[in-house]
């Protein structure tokens, strides 16, 4: 599966991506074979439930797993040259300076002793080069190009909102000009008219940039006006891929139907929220067949047995036996 076009090369191509539990290395995988491709300026949104493994897929990309979780195998190539197989020095210079994070959760990922712009200047002297006055007028020129005045570099964390914190996040992902940005719940926490402002800046980012994105949500409406491309996981894989529009409109599996249904709408005449019954499988839990199955109000034998993998229905890729039936 991939997330472009045939007729463009990806300039991000993760092939295999495994990730799983040290201390239960039979375990089902908490990232099972994932697979992407996205060329240069594409914009893919990742969605699912809590412990489905989205954060996970994009903390492995970037090697920051959590002691716990062990990259098993993968190939992560960017402008075709492989990454993951580089030593931890190499990889540094792959870290942040091409591919950036945006942590979920600001304020925890913001240190609170320390000044905003000390945090950001940190990233920005990475660049040896850099002069310290220089680094400081860069400090200066992040902030403002994500809405703050360079003047509050000097304030600490607990003084800016959370909107304020977020935007500064943002500035500090890119502090060494990455070439992609991975965003991991950048509106949580956030009021709604402050969502719409960090969802346009990272529109605008993008747009001014050329970056290339990648923006894990639970909000499927965050994702349909911010993505081109959107990839649905569960239990730690991709069940179904596609353009936003056609898998949010005209979805095909029936996890998918059913996030879509649990997504209030304010385009529509009243219609009742339908939650999903039960909770994603654990890694240790006995699992056979497809994984959504227990939950699946369409589920059949063959679904018990049998875990189906994607193929092309329509416009989008899918992972469901039933495809088209339903």
């Amino acid at each position: 599966m991939r997330a472009t076009t045939d007729q463009a090369a990806p300039f991000l191509e993760v092939s295999g991506l495994t990730v799983k539990l040290r201390a239960l290395p039979h375990a089902a995988p908490v990232v099972d074979d994932l697979n992407l491709a996205l060329c240069s300026g594409e914009s893919l949104g990742i969605a699912g439930e809590s412990g489905c493994g989205k954060s996970t897929a994009a903390l492995g990309l970037m090697r920051l797993l959590n002691p716990a979780l062990e990259l098993a195998s993968g190939s992560v190539r960017i402008c075709g040259e492989e990454v993951l197989d580089l030593d931890e020095g190499a990889f540094d210079k792959v870290r942040w300076r091409r591919v950036a994070y945006v942590f979920q959760g600001a304020m925890n990922a913001l240190n609170p002793v320390i000044t905003v712009g000390d945090q950001i200047l940190e990233a920005v002297r990475r660049d040896r080069t850099v002069s310290p006055a220089r680094a400081r007028d860069r400090v200066r020129e992040l902030l403002e190009s994500v809405g703050i005045d360079g003047s509050r570099a000097s304030a600490y964390p607990h003084q800016f909102s959370g909107g304020m914190r977020q935007r500064a996040m943002i500035a500090m992902a890119l502090a060494a000009d990455p070439q992609i940005i991975i965003a991991d719940e950048p509106t949580t926490a956030l009021d709604v008219v402050v969502q719409g402002e960090i969802l346009d800046l990272l529109i605008r980012l993008q747009q001014e940039r050329g970056l290339t994105t990648i923006m894990i949500s639970h909000n499927l409406a965050a994702l349909a006006i911010t993505c081109d491309q959107v990839a649905i996981m569960y239990a730690g894989r991709i069940i179904e891929f596609g353009a936003v529009e056609e898998v949010l409109s005209h979805p095909s599996h029936p996890y998918t139907k059913a996030l879509v249904m649990a997504t209030p709408r304010t385009d529509q005449d009243f219609r009742r929220i339908e939650p999903i019954p039960g909770a994603p499988p654990r890694p240790d839990e006995p699992r056979c067949g497809c994984a959504f199955s227990p939950r699946c109000p369409y589920a059949r034998d063959i679904c018990r047995i049998d875990q189906p993998q994607l193929r092309r229905y329509g416009g989008a890729s899918v992972a469901c036996h039933l495809v088209g039936e339903l």
